[in-house]
């Protein structure tokens, strides 16, 4: 150390200080800058992997959606295979329900207009309700006709007879 202050001034270990704490200063400078950059590029693979791995969850879910969905699919055409039984079950009654409508009407009109010659106001709305229903089932044919006969018959008993026919005997 006596050395150094006998070969140098005060100024010159001044100068050598002052340069000492600027490279100092330069290199933690450099330092800090290294670190960041060294951040910087990890973390952008730190970023990819990131992403490369969501990316990977992402298609595995996709997969997992894709089987299932060939399940699901498998289901839906199961249903829907059951859906037209069902549907061809409910024509099937509704073409047997028209079938029954038909023959009541039928048989109502060849006794009412044919035997009894008058219709009562109960037993004509039955016959107008289930006939509505034929309607809406769609049902076309004679039927039409008969009600229309039925509608045109008195609705009380004629008095020509002064007797009444028995209900019972009919059915």
């Amino acid at each position: 150390m006596e050395d150094l202050l006998t070969q140098y001034s005060i100024g010159d270990i001044m100068i050598f200080v002052i340069l000492l704490a600027f490279a100092v200063k330069e290199a933690v400078t450099f330092y800090d800058w290294a670190r960041d950059r060294v951040k910087k590029v990890t973390d952008k693979d730190y970023k990819t992997k990131k992403e490369q791995e969501e990316l990977e969850k992402q298609v595995e879910g996709l997969e997992k959606f894709y089987a299932e969905k060939d399940r699901v699919d498998k289901g839906f055409d199961e249903i829907h295979e059951a859906i037209k039984k069902i549907n061809s079950q409910i024509d099937m009654l509704i073409d047997s329900d028209k079938n029954d409508i038909k023959a009541y009407i039928t048989r109502e009109h060849h006794y009412y207009v044919h035997d009894k010659k008058w219709i009562d106001d109960y037993t004509m709305e039955c016959i107008e309700n289930r006939f509505l229903v034929y309607e809406k089932e769609h049902g076309n044919s004679f039927v039409e006709t008969f009600v229309k006969e039925l509608r045109r018959l008195p609705r009380k008993p004629p008095d020509n007879a002064g007797q009444q026919p028995e209900e019972s005997a009919r059915r």
